[in-house]
């Protein structure tokens, strides 16, 4: 009697943890960053901000996401980091010429987001 005991506890340890790996290992939200524009904050006809959004399918993956921008050539610099709107839109640079240099733009992943990122030149 006794051992049924045990391997009734020792089969329900087993299902338990089963179940706590399973949602540890679930899959991450696909993220789509997409470069809409590059912008004249100053009038001056020269772009210094690049505007752009992302989008997922679950909501969560969409706002407050936080979106760095980095020169590419050279030594790579962070030129400005940014977070999304909470309908995913997002703006940052503020450098002068932003539209003639190489770089990339990437949000950052989380526990349940994948990252994405674009190059721009």
């Amino acid at each position: 009697m006794r051992t049924k005991g045990l391997a009734g506890l020792i089969a329900g340890l087993v299902l338990a943890v089963g179940v706590v790996g399973a949602d540890a290992h679930r899959a991450k939200a696909p993220t789509t960053l997409e470069l809409v524009t590059f912008a004249d904050s100053n009038g001056n006809a020269s772009s210094d901000y690049i505007l752009g959004t992302v989008s997922s399918p679950k909501q969560k993956c969409v706002g407050r996401r936080t979106v760095k921008i980095t020169r590419r050539t050279g030594v790579p610099k962070l030129i400005d980091s940014t977070r999304t709107s909470k309908n995913g839109y997002w703006a940052g640079g503020g450098v002068e010429g932003i539209n003639s240099i190489e770089g990339k733009v990437t949000v950052l992943g989380s526990s349940e987001c994948k990252p994405a990122s674009e190059n721009f030149d």
